[in-house]
């Protein structure tokens, strides 16, 4: 497998230095697998499309993902630039977050695949953004978590977040950007953060999903082009600082190395080659495993039905979080319960038995193992 995995990070490394694999020849389907689950099909089109020995089925489908990654990119960057104008008419303060910036990056900017747009605005403004994106012909599909989800076809996904960062990933760093505010510059009711804060939430992206279930190749790429682009610009000193203040100094450090070892010049280690292991493993989000041994591990008792417990019953206090609705009337709560566990099994079933299969693969000395990797990896 290692081959395997060194071959892809060659491919990958190739396109985002500027050049193509015209001469390389490998595990061609396995290597489509790979970029597929970590949701970096277009870097394989671009690493291949001149290549001769591709077999001719994996060069049509990459053609096709191609032709509309281009157009599915160049309609989120349109939406965008209505977003910022729809919010600033408004007198709405955002921020946009993640991929939407991150892709300019890139050589080409097609070659970072964005889900949605992500943008973060005080929640007492979120139903008037609700009333701006329906008269703009979006679609309210629900709250999840900490956002307000709409669409609009085709491939439009907005995702209104009322926090920078999620607290359920547990990473502290939220409460540094509460309230983001003070870490932005901005004008006309658009805001950003400077390099370095953005650096922080980024990384604290990164490290929401690594040790919640893993997280894919991509984002190492974004975190290696991030620190080539700003390299003259970010204060370490005050990452440094941040990263201690909650305890993520080491894993930070770790995934940092590991960013340059596959995207830069840090030398390999046992540790990296680990990390980069488990990095494949988890796809584009993480591994439903992943993410049983997480929780099944974050209770102190390895307990698997603590973690279907944490999974399917969230706290009353979180649940109020999640419902405006159920924290202005909280004699709503046992019906929240019910809508939630209906909508789980019916809205969430493949993601549902893909997490029960992970309960079913794992036991204590998994759990054991896993929390061991962690550890190893600089995660306390």
């Amino acid at each position: 497998m290692k081959k395997l995995y060194e071959d892809y990070i060659f491919l990958v490394r190739t396109v985002l230095e500027g050049g193509r694999a015209d001469d390389f020849n490998g595990d061609f389907e396995r290597l489509l697998e790979i970029a597929r689950e970590h949701n970096m099909t277009n870097i394989l089109w671009y690493a291949l499309r001149k290549n001769r020995d591709v077999p001719t089925n994996i060069v049509t489908e990459l053609q096709s993902s191609h032709n509309m990654l281009m157009f599915k990119c160049a309609n989120q960057k349109m939406t965008r630039g209505e977003l910022e104008d729809l919010f600033s008419s408004a007198g709405i303060k955002h921020i946009f977050l993640k991929g939407a910036d991150v892709a300019q990056l890139y050589p080409s900017e097609d070659m970072r695949e964005m889900a949605d747009i992500d943008v973060y605005a005080d929640l007492d403004s979120h139903e008037k953004i609700k009333d701006v994106l329906t008269q703009a012909r979006y679609s309210f599909e629900g709250h999840k978590g900490h956002h307000d989800v709409f669409h609009r076809d085709p491939f439009i996904s907005v995702e209104v977040h009322e926090s920078v960062l999620d607290h359920q990933r547990e990473t502290g760093l939220d409460a540094y950007f509460a309230p983001p505010w003070q870490h932005t510059d901005g004008e006309d009711f658009e805001y950003h953060f400077d390099p370095s804060d953005n650096y922080i939430f980024l990384m604290g992206h990164l490290f929401g999903h690594f040790h919640q279930g893993g997280v894919g190749v991509r984002f190492f790429a974004d975190m290696a082009l991030y620190m080539k682009k700003y390299k003259d610009e970010l204060d370490w000193v005050k990452i440094d600082s941040v990263f201690e203040r909650y305890g993520l100094s080491e894993v930070m450090g770790n995934l940092r190395a590991l960013a340059l070892h596959w995207f830069g010049d840090e030398p390999e280690s046992e540790l990296l080659d680990e990390m980069g292991e488990y990095v494949f493993e988890s796809g584009s989000y993480g591994k439903a495993a992943n993410m049983v041994m997480y929780l099944a591990n974050e209770d102190g008792s390895n307990s698997f039905a603590a973690a279907v417990k944490r999974k399917l019953f969230i706290s009353s206090s979180e649940m109020r979080r999640r419902s405006r609705i159920v924290d202005k009337l909280p004699v709503l709560l046992p019906l929240a319960y019910a809508v939630r566990a209906v909508k789980i099994i019916f809205t969430q079933f493949f993601e549902l038995r893909a997490w029960m299969r992970g309960v079913k693969s794992a036991d204590s000395e998994a759990v054991k193992n896993y929390k061991e990797m962690m550890r190893r990896f600089g995660v306390k």
